[in-house]
């Protein structure tokens, strides 16, 4: 495989997208680039930026696992009294500090394991970086947004690593912000699918084979439509996580939903191998989802009695549309530069990356109560 650079950086959100560690398409990046012999990096800023998010989302595990007992022990104590259930009831408590330990421990090791190397910042030029924010440029833009300092300091210190060392390098990141950044001296890639997309490019197999295969992409969306029906519930779930956080929904139930429409907006090869192709799909999904819940807008809380008053339960068929990422595996087998079956394997790692609520549907709205 030859690639314009051998070398790779990671920004942080790299990592937090893929749980830091267990990410699929992270790991099949890291250890395709140890077969290849390309190296990859982080700076300094990078390493401590990764350990404070780990940090911040042990305190929410924290949260969600204090609501999570306290749940399971009043609206599900019942099925305390059976033995398949009560293994369930004895949630540990998040110690924030040990657990920490535990997990940059494990970072640590994974880091080394992957063969990454920690960069010092030293190498940054401030004068550089100040002149950046002063003349309002990326990744500080015009809005001089001054959290953006992390990241141009980032930058700086590839732009001079590349100096000294004669080299270019691709920077991974999906920050629009470091993506709008241009250097003489690396490329910024979006995202671990953009790069392993780079990484097909590259490879003699693709060469022979993708030419193929991408006159004939309809057919890996026309399986896809065929199959998404199967993954109603899978995401009707995505959409009922995402809205849990929504302080408008109170007490948020879910029925069965359905899709009434899918449709795909960008599609790119991750992955060839011998009758197996990898893609990320971008796909727009209407979902119409039932949903009951408590509408506290017009309600007000007593703290003498510890109770909200003039509460509406609602019951709506509303339908959403979905932007999500698919990670798709497809089995195709190719006879004479014509493709003659090509199935889909799995969707895996599938991502809501956002929704909006394109027609209200309200079935039921209750008398004003307590509760």
């Amino acid at each position: 495989m030859i690639l314009e650079y051998n070398i790779i950086f990671l920004d942080t959100n790299v990592f937090q997208s893929e749980n830091f560690t267990e990410g699929k398409k992270l790991n099949q990046l890291l250890d395709q680039s140890i077969e290849e012999g390309i190296q990859v990096k982080i700076v300094d800023i990078t390493y401590q930026e990764c350990l404070k998010r780990i940090q911040e989302n042990l305190i929410k595990a924290k949260t969600a696992f204090k609501k999570a007992s306290a749940l399971l022990n009043k609206e599900g104590n019942l099925l305390r009294q059976t033995e398949k259930y009560k293994q369930f009831y004895s949630i540990p408590k998040v110690e924030i500090e040990s657990d920490f330990i535990e997990l940059k421990n494990h970072f640590d090791s994974f880091l080394k394991e992957k063969n990454i190397e920690i960069i010092s910042s030293e190498i940054a030029n401030h004068n550089e970086v100040f002149k950046l924010y002063f003349d309002k440029k990326s990744p500080f833009g015009t809005g001089q947004k001054k959290d953006e300092f992390p990241d141009a300091f980032i930058l700086n210190t590839i732009e001079h690593w590349c100096d000294i060392n004669m080299s270019g390098a691709f920077v991974i990141s999906s920050d629009n912000d470091m993506l709008s950044y241009v250097s003489k001296s690396f490329e910024v890639i979006n995202g671990i699918g953009q790069m392993l997309n780079v990484f097909v490019n590259a490879s003699n197999y693709y060469k022979a084979v993708y030419g193929i295969l991408s006159s004939n992409l309809n057919l890996a969306i026309d399986e896809l439509k065929e199959s998404i029906d199967d993954y109603t519930d899978n995401f009707s779930i995505l959409l009922y996580e995402r809205l849990l956080s929504d302080p408008y929904y109170v007490e948020l139930e879910y029925g069965l939903g359905e899709i009434l429409n899918f449709e795909v907006s960008s599609l790119i090869i991750t992955s060839l191998e011998e009758n197996l192709v990898q893609m990320d799909i971008r796909a727009k999904v209407d979902l119409q989802l039932p949903l009951t819940y408590n509408d506290l807008s017009m309600a007000h809380y007593d703290s003498e009695d510890d109770r909200y008053w003039n509460v509406t339960h609602v019951s709506e068929n509303s339908i959403y549309r979905l932007d999500l990422l698919l990670p798709a595996e497809f089995e195709f087998e190719i006879d004479e530069r014509e493709v003659i079956n090509f199935s889909l394997g799995t969707l895996y790692d599938y991502k809501l990356v956002g929704y909006e609520k394109i027609e209200e549907n309200i079935q039921e709205r209750s008398e004003f109560s307590d509760w």
